[in-house]
């Protein structure tokens, strides 16, 4: 059996947030995945990142207020992220003062999103990354299956088929033909999609429309 994993990036609402949105699904083969878990595991516990989901957005990006601590990096974790929070509720309250509390209530939500990866530096989470790419590309029974959007090109025009169920559409048949190519009808693919309340129903749909 191989399970595909899918996932999202950006959202497809085609006047808000991102340019573009992603749907990516990653293909491993069910019997070695208790395996290739542990293998990730022991990548994200080097970093004090066991339990954290591993979001290359938020990752990827300066924190500031790691900038204004001297000496930053070369304090242990817990002194990192001790001094990086007591920065960043200092700038909660500057913010609310100055912008108001729905301003401080948004860069709230902001830092809730990197509180997990606060005792990190740039190159370390960046190094994270790299090894856990590293390691999942090396895995000889993994495949990707991708579709990425332009929302820009449905300026004046609303499309016919939305971005999340077009590009679900197009990864399940990818996947779909790669499982056909392994084995014929015979091979079993599962499909598991991250968690998302908005958009479950709106899939189970589209994957019910595919022959």
């Amino acid at each position: 059996m191989h399970i595909c994993y899918i996932d999202e990036s950006g959202v497809p609402e085609l006047n808000q947030g991102t340019t573009h949105f992603v749907l990516l699904g990653l293909s491993i083969e069910a019997w070695d995945w208790r395996q290739q878990d542990r293998a990730v595991t022991l990548v994200k516990r080097k970093f004090g990142l066991a339990e954290a989901e591993i979001h290359t957005g938020w990752m990827t990006r300066r924190y500031l207020e790691q900038e204004k601590i001297p000496n930053f990096q070369s304090l242990d974790w817990p002194a990192r992220r001790l001094q990086a929070q007591t920065e960043r509720n200092a700038l909660l309250i500057k913010e609310d003062a100055l912008k108001g509390s729905g301003a401080a209530r948004e860069l709230r939500k902001s830092y809730r999103k990197t509180a997990a990866y606060l005792h990190l530096t740039l190159d370390e989470r960046r190094n994270c990354l790299k090894e856990l790419a590293d390691l999942i590309g090396g895995w000889g029974n993994t495949r990707l299956f991708g579709h990425s959007i332009d929302k820009s090109c449905f300026v004046g025009a609303a499309p016919t088929i939305p971005p999340r169920e077009e590009a679900f559409a197009h990864v399940v048949s990818r996947f779909e033909r790669y499982l056909s190519d392994m084995g014929g009808p015979q091979t079993i693919g599962l499909l598991a999609h991250d968690h998302d309340d908005t958009s479950a129903d709106t899939n189970d749909a589209v994957d019910a429309s595919i022959p």
